[in-house]
């Protein structure tokens, strides 16, 4: 968000259920939030839960449920086909401290190409419902209507807007910090060379090591081992650490 966006709407709530990875769930959010835990614990697709939400309100359910996969990979494993993906966020305005909560459930068209639909969708402000779809997989409502939420269309979400700009914000309050990298040390190359046997055949490709009678300051020495034995390059000049010297 930007700053002043930022200082004005502030995320709450999330609750999660056959997402991804996360059976279920339900995650208060203050001001500053640090999520942590071991790996596969789920916390990326915590954050992409949050900006799943702000895809569907910036590009449309069809489009963000498409460049994740589709139905099949953002529903848990476990849960079952019928299950529906559900999604709560709930977000207070700081400037007027008006509290918004945005739900929704999605399920697939079994009998077409499992596109995903809107099983409910309810927006509620301070209490108050001002979108209630629910039960649609019962309803006569056309599968065509489904496939869109209308958080994003702009025909149906004129008494929620401000909530609507507000969840196309989050995508980069939920975006991981990106942590300052150590500046890279170039390495150093080293050349590689090859002995012969007396005869002039060539010898079998070189071997780093140490010899096993090394001073000790082993980091500083460099060998290559082939048929003829240690040949010495580099030495860390102890007594007796290179034979061939």
């Amino acid at each position: 968000m930007s700053s002043k966006d930022a200082s004005r709407w502030q995320l709450t709530g999330l609750g999660l259920r056959n997402w991804r990875t996360i059976e279920t769930a339900d995650v208060t959010l203050g001001p500053l939030t640090v999520v942590t835990g071991w790996n596969g614990d789920g916390k990326s697709n915590l954050l992409d839960a949050l900006m799943f939400m702000s895809d569907v309100a910036t590009a449309g359910m069809s489009r963000s449920v498409a460049v994740r996969g589709g139905i099949d990979q953002v529903r848990n494993a476990a849960a079952k086909r019928s299950d529906p993906v559900e999604l709560r966020v709930t977000l207070r305005d700081c400037w007027s401290d008006v509290r918004w909560t945005y739900e929704l459930a999605l399920s697939c068209d079994r009998s077409r190409d499992a596109c995903p639909l809107v099983e409910r969708e309810v927006v509620t402000r301070n209490n108050m419902t001002l979108l209630e779809r629910v039960d649609l997989h019962d309803s006569e409502e056309e599968a065509w209507d489904r496939r869109q939420t209308h958080l994003a269309q702009v025909a149906a979400n004129g008494s929620f807007r401000c909530l609507t700009t507000a969840m196309q914000q989050t995508k980069s309050a939920a975006k991981p910090p990106t942590l300052p990298t150590a500046p890279t040390t170039p390495t150093t190359k080293t050349k590689t060379f090859s002995l012969r046997k007396t005869q002039g055949e060539p010898a079998p490709p070189p071997t780093m090591g140490f010899p096993p009678n090394c001073g000790g300051l082993v980091s500083r020495c460099w060998l290559v081992r082939s048929r003829l034995g240690w040949s010495c390059r580099v030495c860390c000049g102890a007594v007796g650490c290179c034979t061939s010297r």
